[in-house]
């Protein structure tokens, strides 16, 4: 099995090398032809527009088309035959289809529809509605295919050489398919590459077999960068690419090769998969190896399985071997050991378990106390009333409401309106000792009466608002102001005071720790985003925002 690695390590490095160097061959071979094929284009396109302009600017061609009237037929005649012996003659020289020539209406009686035409019967067409959109010097190029035709076309307007103002026929030469192959070489008929010949105008494009790429693909891909320098790789549709483009000179005129990878790699590909097949049958063969070797020593490893099933259900057993200096005997003395230490745990479970059922005993007795003493508060204060003690009455009424919010059944959390009701007990408490120098005002919105917060929230920022605060003035009292408000899914609530202010932030490690502790509990429970903030700008007294998400309590009967 060892030898499987290596040796598909080298079938992959040896596929990655041999499909660069293909690649690279591919590239020098194509090169070569490439470059024969855009001068070739290049020299077909040059004839092609000489013969234009040979049309279009012969003094003679000019006189004749310019002219708007005739006196005889015999003039009439004369001069057509000047002009289809004159396209004839460039026709034999070059590879063309045809050349044609568009004359006025006025010509009528001579349109041999070889060589002239009638222009007025263009108005239907598409080139010719095209053409005219162009400026008046434009050359035109078009795909065409008609009856007798099918290839590239290139147009060109012919004006008066005396009155450049006036248009007087249209040139028209088709060039034949077949010419524009054989200038690029015959590539039609290749299997390994596509071929496009284009103009930017994008009006017209030939292409070799069936194509691949679309006009505009193309014409994006010639925007990338590198294509006219050297092949490069292009992806198209999920297919790999090398492609080439060249400009032909002195023209908008462009050559492209596309030469898909899938078909240079097809050998090499199937020598992959050959490789492929062989390894699959190696690791088959081998497999079958080490599953025979494998059975001659797997009685022991049962043995240490069926011991394992017995000690999932409770029999904690161990096992005897005489072989302990293999694998397999370590595994068993590892497993002889956790049985032993899963037995030694057992008891110290057995041990812990006691320790908690006395732990859960004092802490239902913990819980009894605290009902005790506000039952007991409760008689103080009817036996404060009837005794006709009013402040005793007040104070014993007090603590009760006070540690009966304080319990709250055991739960964390409580109501935005029973922590008020709980500081306001708090407040009654300290007036008593202090003289009623405290005053409390709260302005809680409705809505966020029921809003849940974590309990005793608001005690400890009120105590060091008393202490802190307002007992530092001489006057020792002052105002308490809590207001709470409710804002889409945000509750936010301030404790405010006319005290002395902090002298340092006690929201800081170590300065204020039962403000610290209120902040990092709200952070605890519902996130970093939450928790208090010292309201700064305050020219007397302190202010703190509390802020908590608004969570509303179930009302109950």
């Amino acid at each position: 099995m060892f030898l499987l690695l290596p040796l598909a390590l080298f079938t992959y490095f040896a596929y990655v090398n041999m499909s660069d160097t293909l690649k690279e061959q591919t590239k020098l071979s194509a090169s070569k032809t490439f470059d024969e094929t855009v001068n070739q284009l290049g020299q077909l396109i040059e004839s092609t527009t000489n013969t234009l302009n040979l049309m279009s600017l012969s003094i003679p061609v000019n006189d004749i088309m310019s002219k708007t009237r005739y006196s005889s037929i015999s003039d009439q005649y004369s001069d057509y035959l000047t002009l289809s012996k004159y396209a004839g003659s460039l026709q034999q020289n070059l590879p063309f289809s045809r050349i044609r020539l568009y004359l006025s209406d006025h010509f009528e009686g001579t349109f041999d529809y070889t060589y002239t035409f009638q222009e007025s019967a263009l108005e239907n067409e598409a080139w010719y509605i095209g053409m005219k959109k162009h400026p008046r010097n434009h050359t035109y190029w078009f795909n065409s295919e008609d009856g007798s035709h099918t290839g590239l076309s290139v147009a060109r307007m012919i004006w008066n050489m005396n009155d450049l103002s006036k248009q007087v026929g249209i040139v028209r030469i088709d060039l034949a398919e077949t010419a524009i192959w054989a200038a690029m070489g015959d590539q039609k008929s290749s299997e390994l590459a596509y071929s496009y010949f284009l103009n930017t105008d994008g009006e017209a494009m030939i292409f070799s077999g069936q194509s691949q790429l679309s006009q505009e693909e193309l014409m994006k891909m010639l925007q990338t960068s590198g294509v006219y320098e050297e092949w490069i790789n292009y992806s198209h549709e999920g297919h790999d690419m090398l492609v080439r483009a060249a400009r032909i000179e002195g023209t908008n005129w462009h050559y492209v090769s596309a030469i898909p990878v899938q078909s240079i790699l097809d050998p090499i590909i199937k020598l992959r998969n050959r490789m492929g097949v062989l390894l699959l049958m190696v690791t088959v063969v081998g497999y079958m190896l080490a599953l025979y070797a494998s059975n001659l020593s797997t009685n022991r490893i049962y043995r240490l399985m069926r011991q394992m099933r017995k000690t999932k259900h409770g029999e904690l057993g161990t096992l005897q071997d005489h072989y302990e200096q293999d694998e397999i005997g370590e595994l068993i003395v590892n497993y002889n050991y956790m049985v032993n230490q899963i037995r030694s745990l057992g008891e110290e479970k057995f041990e812990s378990g006691k320790a908690l059922k006395q732990a859960e005993l004092r802490a239902l007795q913990a819980q009894i106390n605290p009902h005790f003493l506000y039952n007991s508060l409760d008689a103080i204060a009817i036996m404060s009333v009837m005794k006709q003690a009013p402040e005793i009455t007040r104070m014993a009424k007090a603590l009760t409401t006070f540690y009966k919010l304080s319990l709250n059944k055991g739960r964390d959390l409580v109501t935005l309106r029973d922590e008020i009701e709980h500081i306001k007990s708090y407040i009654v408490i300290q007036n008593i000792r202090f003289d009623d120098r405290i005053q409390l005002e709260t302005a809680i919105q409705a809505d966020a009466e029921l809003a849940l917060i974590p309990k005793l929230t608001l005690q400890p920022l009120v105590e060091n608002a008393i202490v802190h605060g307002l007992f530092e003035k001489e006057s020792k009292g002052g105002v308490i102001s809590i207001q709470a408000s409710l804002v889409q899914d945000l509750i936010t609530i301030s404790v405010v005071d006319n005290g002395v202010g902090f002298p340092v932030n006690p929201l800081v490690k170590g300065q204020g720790v039962g403000m610290m502790n209120v902040h990092e509990r709200i952070q605890l429970t519902y996130g970093e985003a939450y928790g208090l903030s010292i309201r700064s700008g305050m020219p007397h007294g302190a202010a703190i925002d509390i802020a908590i998400p608004y969570v509303k309590a179930e009302e109950e009967d």
